[in-house]
């Protein structure tokens, strides 16, 4: 039984992560990498991912 309960805890979450994904073609580029703070920080992403990033 108390095997039972621990795992019911592992699989049943109260946190919430937000998660992001921007195709941003080149960070090389001046400010974009600012850009990018602001916009996690505007959706208050935890995660965000990446695409096309030279």
């Amino acid at each position: 039984m108390k095997q039972r309960n621990l795992r019911t805890k592992l699989l049943s979450s109260k946190n919430i992560s937000l998660i992001g994904f921007w195709n941003v073609g080149t960070l090389y580029e001046s400010g974009r990498a600012a850009q990018l703070a602001r916009e996690m920080e505007k959706f208050r992403l935890d995660i965000m991912g990446l695409s096309e990033v030279r």
